[in-house]
């Protein structure tokens, strides 16, 4: 079971996925360069890593939590960290994507709950 911890400064929470998969991707800051004679070269620049999970079903209340740290991207310009300590990720600050709410129920269950967290630095607040 993969655990995946999502942190801001006014919030944590713990999820968890017993039986879904957990992509670990890799995006590469290089730049391949064809010479004249066709030969290649290519600047290498950095790795960034990216992560990415869907849940079948998450109660109303976990959506609504998780969809808080999604908007405190747009609204306090606040990036999330994650850990997700079997993969050996530690706080990791990332650009957090989520699907949209696709409500199933009169509960509120939300059905294919998509997110995708892409590692990069915490921005600076406009102005500052």
């Amino acid at each position: 079971m993969f655990e995946i911890e999502i942190s801001d400064t006014i919030d944590t929470m713990t999820i968890q996925f017993p039986n879904v998969p957990l992509e670990e991707s890799t995006i590469e800051g290089a730049t391949d360069v064809v010479t004249l004679d066709l030969n290649l070269y290519t600047d290498f620049f950095a790795t960034k890593r990216a992560w990415s999970n869907s849940i079948s079903d998450m109660s109303e209340d976990d959506f609504n939590q998780l969809k808080g740290f999604y908007d405190r991207q747009f609204t306090l310009w606040l990036y999330p960290m994650i850990t997700i300590s079997r993969l050996g990720v530690e706080g990791v600050v990332v650009r957090m994507s989520l699907s949209p709410r696709q409500v199933i129920d009169n509960c509120g269950t939300v059905r294919n709950v998509s997110m995708d967290f892409r590692e990069t630095i915490q921005m600076t607040m406009a102005g500052s």
